[in-house]
């Protein structure tokens, strides 16, 4: 949640500070009941979709998120300036979710693995793939 991990989510929402740790104090912009019945009720997948499109579809449930994400990759970067660099990008993830690829060499030991287009000169992604997911036309 923050870029200094606390042990529970409740510490988030503490004031003060415990030695040089200095607690974040979530809660001037949100309570913390409110913030854990956002969590518990926000969906980001459509549940309308028929059962032979989430058997054909893995990634059915982040899908509609995946596509916003990949659009304003695009809409921000059209095309490549010159050189563009494909490479892998890995993301951590220890629950249970599609996709998902247990490499013991890499430092990201178990996650999923993105393909992404970078162009060479601003570092900007302006695509990606995960692996595992379906690369036909329709996705790209």
């Amino acid at each position: 949640m923050s870029v200094c991990r606390l042990p529970a989510e409740e510490d988030y929402w503490k004031k003060g500070s415990c030695g040089a740790i200095v607690y974040p104090n979530y809660g001037q912009w949100m309570g913390l009941s409110r913030f854990k019945f956002i969590k518990k009720n926000l969906r980001l997948s459509d549940y309308g979709i028929s059962a032979a499109q989430k058997a054909q579809d893995k990634m059915w449930k982040v899908r509609d998120s995946i596509v916003a994400v990949r659009n304003n990759c695009k809409r921000f970067m059209p095309r490549c300036c010159g050189i563009a660099a494909i490479d892998e990008a890995r993301i951590p993830c220890n629950g249970r979710a599609p996709c998902i690829r247990v490499l013991k060499s890499k430092p990201i030991k178990k996650g999923w693995t993105l393909w992404c287009g970078v162009d060479f000169e601003t570092g900007f992604m302006f695509d990606f793939h995960f692996d595992g997911d379906s690369l036909r036309a329709a996705n790209c």
